[in-house]
């Protein structure tokens, strides 16, 4: 059986873009599940120790990009300036300012599917 979660769409999506791109980019990927930063922070340490050229990150989650920024920080380099990180979730959190983060409406999105499917079936579609 083979999951099609969110971050393997994610991952699928940022492939096609870059094929045939003439960019450099490396890919990390992890079987993390869940939040856990202590990994998440070893994971960014090897990246950036491995890459130090880097100067973009497109994490596949918020919590992932977080980490982005805080070893930005801690080795000096500025975001946007230096590293754009670009992150997934769309989460508000203090201190994270610098974060650019992708917000899918949900909400928005399941009330127009509402009201599109009704409208196929001669019905008004009022979602609340």
């Amino acid at each position: 059986m083979q999951l099609n979660l969110l971050a393997k769409q994610r991952h699928d999506a940022f492939m096609a873009q870059v094929a045939g791109q003439e960019v450099e980019y490396v890919v990390r990927q992890t079987d993390l599940n869940g939040f856990k930063y202590k990994e998440y922070e070893r994971l960014v340490r090897e990246l950036f120790g491995e890459h130090p050229d880097i100067d973009g990150v497109f994490a596949s989650s918020d919590m992932l990009a977080l980490q982005v920024l805080r070893e930005c920080r801690r080795l000096g380099r500025s975001v946007p300036e230096q590293v754009k990180v670009v992150g997934y979730d769309g989460i508000q959190i203090g201190g994270a300012e610098d974060l650019t983060t992708i917000e899918q409406p949900i909400q928005e999105m399941g009330k127009l599917a509402v009201q599109r499917l009704a409208a196929a079936n001669g019905r008004r579609g009022d979602a609340a």
